[in-house]
């Protein structure tokens, strides 16, 4: 089991620090490997209390999930939507913030624990609720509007040419995402998933793009752990 978590009574509400923990929970075991019990002992009370506010565990899950997506949606929205980004460091930003989750899980950024929460639930779609299932669908679908956007500001800056097969990029871009955790796993360290992001975005540019090379050259991770 993972170590208690670092939120107590003193620093934030009862309901708040049991979706912390189930989300940690739900990140490292999946769906299947979470139950009130396990969450209980972690914060040191009943399993009661976790009733009384959620109920069941599709209920705490459901709760869990609206509340990742949101801030998953928050930051990619950040990430590629937003003006004066170049098509360069969407990639890096998109890189590290993966790196981040899966340091958080990996200390020292090495190893296939699980980092995100969507593809656990993914891979136990049969366990979850008509409710579940459409918000992760319909987050993988926002994501790939952020991305469309990116892409369409980079044409519109004249980073890329008018030409440049726009779903198709997207296609990629979202597929490199979206298969991040077995790319990091089948390897057993972030590398193979940091070499692919580069090599994506300079075929990108070698193929589509009507401005010079970025002066900065693709930078190395850092061993900062994500924040908490």
């Amino acid at each position: 089991m993972p170590p208690r978590t670092s939120l107590n009574a003193t620093q934030a509400p009862l309901e708040e620090r049991i979706l912390a923990v189930a989300t940690d929970l739900f990140i490292r075991y999946g769906y299947k490997g979470v139950s009130f019990l396990a969450i209980a002992s972690l914060l040191g009370i009943s399993h009661s209390h976790i009733h009384y506010y959620f109920r069941t565990k599709s209920r705490l899950a459901e709760a869990v999930l609206d509340a990742y997506v949101a801030q998953t949606k928050a930051d990619f929205l950040a990430i590629w939507a937003e003006d004066g980004c170049s098509l360069f460091d969407r990639f890096v930003r998109s890189r590290d913030w993966i790196w981040r989750q899966y340091i958080r899980f990996n200390p020292g950024g090495s190893g296939g624990h699980n980092w995100g929460l969507l593809a656990g639930f993914v891979a136990d779609g049969e366990l979850l609720t008509p409710s579940m299932r459409k918000t992760i669908r319909t987050t993988l679908e926002d994501m790939d509007r952020y991305i469309d956007a990116g892409i369409g500001r980079a044409i519109g800056d004249g980073e890329l040419s008018t030409a440049t097969p726009r779903h198709a990029l997207v296609l990629q871009i979202s597929s490199l995402l979206h298969t991040s955790r077995h790319i990091i796993r089948f390897e057993g360290s972030f590398q193979r998933l940091d070499d692919l992001f580069q090599w994506t975005y300079e075929v990108i540019r070698a193929a589509y793009s009507t401005a010079p090379p970025p002066a900065a050259v693709w930078p190395a991770l850092t061993a900062e752990a994500a924040p908490s």
